[in-house]
């Protein structure tokens, strides 16, 4: 019997420090656990971060996509407001080359008026001083159909020339 106590008692020792072996084997493991646990959680809360982050990001680029438009209209902008400046140059350029030519016809015309006049007056001294020069009156009065002609002529090509001028500047861009 007392061999029977002595192997229950050391197989009651054996079995307590078996014990003692899984309780520091679950302890092991518990405070493993517990490790893995709080790493998960900081891993999570790292992935959390980097998705915030990554958001943060796509904005970002979002936004530098609408800086990119907004530079890309403000060029735009800056180019049809130089259009604008050139059209404006245009026309006021046109105006005033229109208003030479006018001055121009206006002093050609005077101009014309006073050789008209003048004709007229010598056409009138000579009538007076040679009535028998029928001759030379003929020949004067085709002249003066010739020059009411040419003059006639003349301001049709004026005319013709500032309407070509005026085309151009319209449709040319």
């Amino acid at each position: 019997m007392e061999g029977r106590q002595r192997e229950q008692r050391l197989l009651v020792g054996q079995l307590n420090v078996d014990i003692k072996l899984k309780d520091s084997l679950i302890n092991n493991l518990s405070d493993e656990n517990m490790k893995q646990r709080d790493r998960i959680q900081e891993l999570e809360e790292e992935i959390h971060s980097l998705e915030e982050e990554l958001k943060k990001n796509e904005k970002m680029e979002e936004l530098e996509e609408l800086v990119v438009v907004v530079k890309h209209k403000n060029e735009r902008i800056e180019e049809l407001e130089e259009a604008l400046r050139q059209s404006v140059r245009i026309a006021t350029d046109m105006e005033r080359e229109k208003r030479d030519e006018e001055d121009k016809r206006k002093e050609a015309s005077e101009k014309m008026s006073k050789l008209e006049v003048r004709l007229a007056s010598a056409q009138n001294a000579q009538n007076l001083r040679c009535t028998s020069c029928r001759p030379l009156r003929h020949k004067l009065s085709q002249i003066e159909a010739r020059f009411n002609n040419l003059v006639s002529e003349r301001r049709q090509h004026l005319q013709e020339l500032f309407d070509m001028k005026l085309v151009q500047y319209l449709f040319v861009p």
